[in-house]
């Protein structure tokens, strides 16, 4: 098993700076399960940014986790009284609101601790693929691999 830590600064750079610090993790990853790591993350740094009531400027960890090749787990935790999932769902015709729903539909198990600083995302490797003929921004369908 790997584990890393880095460390972000909340603010409106911090979603890129979190995509910079785990492409640095993710060499031994394949192609999919890299592009849905980061927009996972991003997803969820940008959450905590926007509904957990952190400061500019106070500090966000990022923990990235992974077996072999076989899974990865990325936690990101902050100094917050955390932030309840679907609290500002999407409202037909607004733009925000569609985060969380990315990441359901990208991994395998995502969470919150309500009362406490930290969500998180789990994502097996290999386990699923996007329909080669459709790109998933217009609906590609995710299928699960055979054993």
């Amino acid at each position: 098993m790997t584990e890393s830590t880095f460390t972000i600064i909340s603010g409106k750079r911090a979603p890129l700076e979190a995509r910079r610090g785990l492409e640095q993790l993710l060499d031994a990853y394949p192609p999919m399960t890299r592009f849905d790591a980061k927009l996972c993350l991003t997803e969820l740094v940008t959450n905590v940014i926007e509904h957990a009531g952190i400061p500019s400027g106070a500090p966000i960890e990022v923990l990235v986790r992974g077996d072999d090749g076989a899974w990865l787990r990325l936690d990101v935790r902050y100094a917050g009284s955390g932030f309840v999932p679907g609290a500002n769902q999407s409202r037909s015709g607004t733009e925000k609101g569609r985060g969380l729903a990315l990441v359901d539909a990208v991994s395998d198990s995502w969470g919150t601790a309500s009362d406490e600083g930290h969500v998180w995302v789990e994502l097996r490797v290999g386990s699923w693929e996007r329909d080669a003929r459709k790109p998933a921004s217009m609906g590609g369908a995710r299928t699960r691999l055979s054993a």
